[in-house]
């Protein structure tokens, strides 16, 4: 009969301990398991790299403009187009530009162009009067999705510090016109004329 030595019993016993613990199911064991996946609180591109486009202004980039600021509120703005958030995006539009359109239309033009905005790159700005003038660029997107034309584009802000709001919604209505002019046109060339009724006299 083999005995095992001193050594040897040692090493049985730590490989047997260790087997024992990688194969417990208890509390202890739940210990080593990943931690559960979080759910980002913010909206920003580093923590949802595959999912937003390159046009989609996100809270990071929105924060390099001062909170309070003219250049802030429109980044705010435009936003808030871009995820169709109408509420949000009339609290940041000045009552006269929504009342030259009216509401309806104003909600229509939100839903309607959304995401289909280009991107925002602010550049500087301008007092002029009693309003801000914002100058950017205006960021179109490629079709392999990155970032291919500029566009400079100004936009007047209106209100005081802390309270600024986008003074007129030109861009919005041009680009709400653009994306439905071209099912408008071809609605009217499909649609058939009507017929008109005819009578004869005996």
């Amino acid at each position: 009969m083999v005995r095992a030595s001193g050594k040897h019993r040692c090493l049985v016993a730590v490989v047997c301990a260790a087997a024992a613990n990688g194969c417990s199911g208890d509390a202890n064991g739940a210990k080593d398991a990943a931690p559960a996946a979080t759910v980002p609180t913010r909206f920003t591109a580093e923590k949802q790299p595959a999912t937003v486009p390159a046009n989609i202004v996100t809270d990071d980039a929105a924060a390099k403009e001062k909170a309070g600021s003219p250049q802030r509120a429109l980044l705010d703005w435009w936003q808030a187009v871009q995820f169709r958030d109408v509420r949000t995006a009339r609290s940041l539009t000045s009552d006269a530009a929504v009342r030259r359109v009216g509401y309806t239309r104003f909600r229509k033009m939100v839903l309607g162009v959304g995401d289909g905005l280009p991107g925002l790159q602010i550049v500087n700005s301008r007092e002029r009067g009693g309003a801000t003038v914002v100058r950017s660029f205006l960021v179109f997107v490629g079709a392999r999705g990155a970032p291919s034309t500029l566009a400079p584009r100004s936009f007047e802000m209106r209100g005081r510090r802390g309270s600024w709001r986008l003074g007129s919604i030109e861009y919005l209505s041009q680009s709400y016109g653009a994306r439905n002019s071209d099912g408008e046109a071809s609605s009217k060339t499909t649609s058939k004329p009507k017929r008109r009724a005819t009578t004869t006299t005996p």
